[in-house]
C-alpha cells in the first residue's frame, strides 16, 4: 500500500487559508483530503471531501499547495483533517488525520471597557480591555484622537503595549497611564513623540490588534473621553 507522509495543517493548528502539504511514498490512482468540522461555528456543508487530481496524485513531497478541489470553509470552525489515498493495484493508505485545526480568516473585535464612552479621567488614566485572540507581537495599540474641548496639536497620540506584563496574550487586561506623558509607562514600548494630553481636551480612545495569524486588525472605539487635570 502507499504511506502517506509530512501532513500539514499539524495537529491543533490555527490556519488562514486552505493550503495542505503530503508526501506520497508512490504516485496512487486516486486520493482525497477530507475537512471534518468537530467544533466551533457551524459548517452546514461539512465533510468537504476534496480530490486529488493531475499532480496531485504524483509520488514525492507536495508542499503548502491549493488542492485543485479547494473547499470553501467557515471562520471560526475546528475540523480534522484526514488524508486518503488509492494506489492503482487497489491498496489503500493508511489515512492521516490531523484533529483540532481551527480556520481562523478575521481577528475577533477586542472590547474596551476603561476609557468609557462618555467618561472623565485625570493624569491618572484607568485602562481596561480584552482581547479574545492571542495578538501577534507589537499590535496591541490604544490610540487618542482629538474630537472636541481644548485643541491638542499633537493629536492622535498612539501608544504600543509591550509583552512584558503579558498584554499580547488573550484575555482581560488592566493597567494605567499617564496621561502628562504617555512615553514613561513602563508597560508601554513606544508612544508617540509628543505624547502629552491636553487638559479639557475631549478624545475618541480606540484599541486594537492584530491576531498570532496575521489577520486583518480589530479595533474597539470609546468616544468623548475628557481628559481632565485642573484643580477645582
Amino acid at each position: 500500500a502507499p504511506t502517506i507522509s509530512s501532513t500539514a495543517p499539524a495537529q491543533d493548528a490555527s490556519i488562514k487559508d486552505t493550503k495542505v502539504s503530503y508526501t506520497l511514498s508512490e504516485a496512487v490512482a486516486s486520493g482525497t483530503v477530507t475537512f471534518t468540522r468537530t467544533g466551533g461555528s457551524v459548517d452546514g456543508s461539512s465533510p468537504h471531501e476534496q480530490d486529488l487530481s493531475g499532480d496531485e496524485l504524483n509520488t514525492g513531497a507536495h508542499n503548502n499547495i491549493t488542492l485543485t478541489d479547494n473547499p470553501t470553509l467557515v471562520d471560526g470552525a475546528i475540523y480534522s483533517i484526514a488524508f486518503d489515498a488509492t494506489d492503482a493495484a487497489g491498496n489503500d493508505a493508511t489515512t492521516v488525520t490531523s484533529t483540532g485545526v481551527t480556520y481562523d480568516v478575521t481577528t475577533t473585535a477586542p472590547t474596551l471597557a476603561t476609557p468609557a464612552a462618555s467618561s472623565t479621567d485625570n493624569s491618572t488614566i484607568a485602562i481596561d480591555f480584552t482581547l479574545p485572540e492571542a495578538a501577534s507581537s507589537g499590535t496591541v495599540k490604544m490610540t487618542f484622537t482629538q474630537t472636541g474641548g481644548s485643541e491638542d496639536d499633537n493629536s492622535p497620540h498612539t501608544v504600543t503595549f509591550d509583552n512584558d506584563n503579558g498584554f499580547e496574550t488573550a484575555g482581560q487586561h488592566s493597567a494605567s497611564l499617564n496621561g502628562s506623558n504617555l512615553g514613561a509607562n513602563e508597560n508601554v514600548a513606544s508612544a508617540t513623540a509628543d505624547a502629552l494630553l491636553v487638559d479639557d481636551a475631549i478624545y475618541s480612545v480606540t484599541i486594537e490588534y492584530q491576531d498570532e495569524l496575521g489577520n486583518t486588525a480589530a479595533s474597539a472605539t470609546n468616544s468623548t473621553f475628557t481628559y481632565d487635570i485642573t484643580v477645582p
